[in-house]
Order: C-alpha cells, then sequence, then structure tokens
C-alpha cells in the first residue's frame, strides 16, 4: 500500500456508510458512489428486525424512516421493506429502500472491502439482543467463500459482540474475520485489557478524541489503527500523527485528495 519510491504517506479510504456526504447513509446508492468514486472500502452498520433479520442501519431511532420514537427491533423486516430510507435526503432518492446484510454480501462483498460494525443498541442488563445480532451476522458470514472472508472486518463497540462473532466462527471450524474494537475515549482503550487487546487485528478510534501517546499501546502490540470519522485536513493531520493506515470518511473523493495534496511524509504504520 505504501510507495517506497515517494515515500508518502497512503492510508486506506473507507466511505462511512458509503459515500454519505453525497447519498443517503447506508444505501445502494450511497454505497454505489463509494465504489464509483474509488474508495478502498464501504463501512456500513448491522442491526436486527423484530423477525431476526440483520438490516443495514446506524441510528438507534427510526427519525429518517419517519419514525421518530421507534426502534429497528420495534418492526419485522417485512414492514421496514416498505419504509422510503432516501426521501430526507432529498427528492432524487425517493423510494430507496433499507438493505438486508444478505443483499450486501451479495452485492458488494465481491466487489469491495466491507467494514462490519454491529451496533450494541440492546436494552437489557445482558445485551442478548447485540449478541444474537453478532451470531447470526457471524453464522452468514460463516457461508461466504474463503475469499470473500479475507475482504471482511468486523467492528462493535462491544467487546462481547466481538467475542461471540469469533466463537461462532471458531463454532463453524473458521477463523474469524478480523475484529477491530471501536474506541470512542482513551479511558476506554485503557480499560481493555492486554489479552482481550490480542484477539482484534486493530482498534479503530474517534479522531476527535486521541493525541499520539494515547495510541501507543495500541501499536505496541502491533495492531493497526483506524479511525473515525476523519474528513477535515486538520483531522488527516491527526491520523497521520496517530499513525493510521485506514481512514473512515463521510467523503472519501475529497479524502483522497486532501491526503495527496497534503503530502505527508511516510507514517510508520502497518498496511492493512
Amino acid at each position: 500500500m505504501h510507495s517506497r519510491d515517494d515515500r508518502t504517506w497512503a492510508p486506506r479510504v473507507i466511505a462511512h456508510r458509503g459515500d454519505s456526504a453525497h447519498a443517503p447513509e447506508n444505501t445502494a446508492p450511497a454505497f454505489d458512489r463509494a465504489l464509483e468514486v474509488g474508495a478502498d472500502g464501504i463501512e456500513l452498520d448491522l442491526q436486527l428486525s423484530r423477525d431476526g433479520v440483520v438490516v443495514i442501519y446506524h441510528d438507534h431511532k427510526l427519525a429518517k424512516l419517519g419514525l421518530r420514537s421507534r426502534h429497528i427491533r420495534d418492526y419485522d423486516w417485512a414492514q421496514l421493506a416498505l419504509r422510503d430510507a432516501g426521501v430526507w435526503r432529498g427528492p432524487e432518492f425517493a423510494e430507496t429502500r433499507i438493505l438486508t446484510l444478505a443483499q450486501v454480501l451479495e452485492g458488494w462483498a465481491p466487489r469491495t472491502r466491507l467494514l462490519l460494525e454491529i451496533k450494541a443498541y440492546g436494552r437489557n442488563r445482558q445485551g442478548s439482543r447485540d449478541l444474537l445480532l453478532a451470531r447470526k451476522a457471524a453464522q452468514m458470514l460463516a457461508e461466504l467463500p474463503a475469499t470473500a472472508l479475507d475482504n471482511i472486518r468486523v467492528l462493535s463497540f462491544s467487546a462481547a459482540v466481538l467475542d461471540t462473532v469469533a466463537e461462532t466462527l471458531h463454532e463453524a471450524g473458521l477463523l474469524p474475520p478480523r475484529l477491530v474494537r471501536n474506541l470512542a475515549t482513551p479511558a476506554e482503550l485503557e480499560r481493555t485489557r492486554a489479552a482481550q487487546l490480542a484477539t482484534y487485528a486493530a482498534c479503530c478510534v474517534n479522531i476527535d478524541a486521541f493525541v499520539p501517546e494515547q495510541v501507543r499501546r495500541v501499536h505496541r502490540a502491533g495492531l493497526r489503527l483506524y479511525a473515525y470519522t476523519v474528513d477535515s485536513e486538520a483531522q488527516i493531520r491527526c491520523a497521520h500523527a496517530l499513525g493510521c493506515s485506514v481512514l473512515i470518511c463521510n467523503d472519501p473523493a475529497l479524502v483522497r485528495e486532501r491526503v495527496q495534496a497534503l503530502a505527508l511524509p511516510e507514517a510508520a504504520v502497518l498496511a492493512d
């Protein structure tokens, strides 16, 4: 990934919920546009419908579907499939539909890298619904050919969710896809035990919350470092200082242009 001729930093640029700067997030138009503008992959969000279908949606509540006080878990897939997931962004996106994980794995997994974030929105004490989502998603990944699974990353803010993914794939006789622990604050990294950290391929940090000395533990462990959500020049410079090899951004074309324009020296990072 890094050019040894020009010695410039060249992180992977991943489209946050697709090209969400120009299309409704987590939808086919956003995913297709991300690939059209040359994103290195797509980050997307998984939730579980009432009847157990893994669907692609980020927000805790469904305001973008015109249901401000309701949640994905309140509806069966057949009901969610009828909702307009694009008109909130503009009339040109009217009649855009929510996607399922099955549709994404069929339509985009053969074409690009996918970063699947498993949302931890369960509201019972054990978080069992989150773990059910993790298990269902992992079971679907187990059905992919090995070449496709190699191109999948699974992210979550929940250690238990990532553990469940790994356990489910292990039960199927497979190695898990690369697991990435999302971290909102340095305190979360400090609380992560070394043994737990060793099970991850990378950590993905909030670009606005970390400084270089706070991620040294990640680099010492030999893990890759991702950052979210990186859009401005200041955030790009921060990601370089942190030693990030992956930038998750809303406008992948603009971010790539900014990275190239800054011509930053090559950082000491692991290519992903």
